[in-house]
């Protein structure tokens, strides 16, 4: 996106690579709850993360940014030690509640 959205306020722009991956990882630590598989997920948002920097360089019209690179690896390793608490179970305890009803 040539001139995506932005949060007006101190950082916002790092507050969304952060909480985009964390929400990312947190869905698909659900869908995955093997620890193994929540490891490569997570390794692969991070991979993604520096990849996508490196495209949006290439482009001409959007720049590269280390620090978006480093908040999106943060927003990944928070939605992994996330999943470890009650949030990491949320869609399963959903299913399970609809499936009583």
């Amino acid at each position: 996106m040539p001139a995506p959205p932005q949060l007006h306020i101190n950082y916002g722009d790092k507050l969304q690579h952060t909480g985009t991956y964390l929400l990312l990882m947190l869905w698909f630590a659900q869908l995955y709850p093997a620890r193994a598989k929540r490891l490569s997920i997570m390794s692969s948002f991070i991979a993604m993360g520096v990849a996508i920097e490196y495209a949006q360089d290439a482009t001409g019209y959007r720049s590269f940014d280390q620090y978006d690179m480093a908040t999106n690896a943060l927003g990944a390793i928070l939605g992994m030690l996330l999943s470890h608490t009650f949030m990491g179970r949320l869609v399963p305890l959903l299913h399970s509640c609809l499936d009583h009803k």
